[in-house]
């Protein structure tokens, strides 16, 4: 697949439990640079990322970081996560909706409970480099296989 020239993407290897990959093994986050933005995508994350993974992914306009525990890192782990990033505008994934009750992982509501500002659900979140100031600080996007 050819990017374009704008584009750069980043791949910064991590794991997917808090034991250096041994229940679970390796996970790679992305950081994806294009049209003036940084999005960090951070897969199925399982530890708070190091002091030298967080400089390899830098400050993150966009963050979409696992939530719901067990499997990944947990709400309060993905709150420091994304304070540790910097992020500003926050998409939680990986969590428990009725697709998947039987998980043994929290709702989305154990992270964004954790902050002062109320999430905002949307079905489509479009972010431009100088509109971020007025994205929501947490976004919840409706999965359509929900609805």
């Amino acid at each position: 697949h050819t990017l374009a020239p704008d584009v750069k993407v980043t791949a910064v290897p991590c794991f997917h439990d808090e034991v250096q990959g041994a229940k679970r093994g390796a996970n790679l986050m992305f950081l994806i640079e294009a049209e003036g933005l940084r999005v960090a995508h951070l897969g199925d994350l399982g530890h708070i990322p190091n002091a030298e993974q967080i400089n390899a992914l830098g400050a993150a306009d966009v963050l979409m970081v696992p939530v719901g525990g067990f499997f990944t890192i947990d709400a309060a782990q993905a709150k420091e996560t994304a304070a540790l990033l910097q992020a500003r505008v926050i998409l939680p994934m990986h969590y428990k909706t009725r697709a998947n009750a039987d998980w043994p992982i929290a709702p989305v509501e154990a992270f964004t409970g954790l902050y002062d500002t109320p999430a905002e659900e949307v079905n489509l979140l479009r972010v431009a480099e100088g509109d971020l100031m007025c994205q929501p600080e947490v976004a919840v996007l409706l999965p359509q296989s929900l609805k």
